[in-house]
């Protein structure tokens, strides 16, 4: 599979192909860093892109004649609320969330990601401490690499943070697409039965109201 380098905010390639496109280049520590870099930004616009695609179509399927339902209202990157003609005309022709642009350029971006970091850790094998006689070899630092000598509080600990973050992000999308009792279905079905059950008591009510007049008054 042809490499496809990855572009920054100025679409430039970072790691840009040097030779036969087929091979991956060797990137540098610099180079992986800004790679992450516009990969969370895109898992960020791929999470808000996705958020309304699915109210586009949880308020597609409550749109009929007569469907109460509350709809839901679409969001901007900043939480304000955003433009539904304009979310309508961009979801109308989208028939599932893998066709979303976002996905695919998250998706081709984390590909090309996961090949350079492959060509790395190939490229730059972690040495082994095999002076400890009868003792489990001990991973040392490469000298060379950025990666392996870069502070854990100050890198690693952030990292990990957001990523807990964006799983549970993702695992709140994973439970709306299986109707789990936390997802978007449950509100749909909660907000329909509590409209149902409300009707039956002002039904009942009203009844009782009218009985009560024509036979004790």
């Amino acid at each position: 599979m042809p490499y496809v380098p990855i572009k920054d905010a100025n679409n430039i390639d970072i790691c840009p192909i040097s030779g036969d496109s087929n091979v991956v280049p060797k990137c540098t520590d610099h180079d992986i860093y800004r790679m992450e870099e516009v990969i969370l930004k895109q898992l960020n616009q791929f999470n808000l892109e996705y958020s309304n695609y699915k109210i586009y179509s949880y308020n597609t399927q409550h749109s009929s004649p007569g469907d109460l339902t509350k709809k839901y209202k679409y969001i901007n990157i900043d939480g304000s609320n955003a433009d539904e003609g304009e979310m309508i005309r961009r979801f109308s022709n989208i028939a599932n969330s893998t066709n979303l642009p976002s996905y695919i350029d998250l998706n081709n971006n984390l590909t090309t990601y996961n090949d350079v970091l492959a060509k790395y850790k190939e490229n730059n094998p972690n040495p082994v401490d095999t002076s400890l006689t009868g003792k489990s070899p001990a991973v040392v630092k490469n000298n060379n690499s950025e990666l392996s000598n870069r502070d854990p509080t100050t890198y690693l600990k952030p990292r990990h943070d957001e990523i807990q973050k964006l799983r549970s992000e993702l695992d709140q999308k994973l439970m709306d697409l299986n109707n789990t009792s936390n997802g978007m279905y449950s509100s749909s079905k909660l907000q329909m039965d509590s409209n149902i059950y409300i009707t039956i008591m002002w039904t009942t009510l009203a009844s009782a109201i009218v009985y009560y007049s024509f036979f004790h008054l």
